[in-house]
């Protein structure tokens, strides 16, 4: 289990990100030219700095299994003992709001980069949520 844990000055837990993150280059750049012309959209800072610390591979080298653009990811919520699915999104063209399973939301950004068998813990105003991501599917891609 890879876990990045830094207690938060305010005393919450930090939302954990495994280390190192792997990106894909084709996503980090389409997720650069849609924060170049939405400055507005959320999440934009915790796009920027996993990008700046991320090792950003393209697609030849990019590892199966990891949480990028239009992937597929399963999650256990490990207190209510349930599974979520999220699919990782991009913004439509012409939105002018951005849905759950979007990138650009707090749970995406965060999954974005994550791998099968990685752990999360997600501060709530409730306290802590537990997820263990259980796969992670990525699209097919085309020759």
């Amino acid at each position: 289990m890879k876990q990045a844990v830094k207690p938060s000055s305010n005393g919450r837990t930090p939302l954990l990100h495994p280390l190192p993150i792997v990106l894909l280059k084709d996503d980090v750049v389409l997720i650069e030219y849609l924060m170049s012309h939405h400055p507005q959209w959320p999440e934009i800072d915790t796009l920027k700095k996993k990008i700046q610390t991320a090792s950003i591979l393209d697609g030849i080298n990019f590892p199966n299994g990891v949480a990028r653009i239009q992937s597929t990811i399963l999650l256990r919520d490990r207190v209510a003992k349930q599974n979520i699915s999220y699919r990782l999104n991009l913004p439509e063209s012409g939105a002018t709001a951005i849905h759950n399973d979007n990138v650009f939301r707090p749970m995406g950004a965060a999954l974005w980069g994550m791998q099968s068998g990685d752990e999360l813990i997600w501060p709530t105003p409730k306290g802590n949520r537990y997820y263990f991501i259980l796969s992670v599917v990525n699209p097919v891609e085309s020759i």
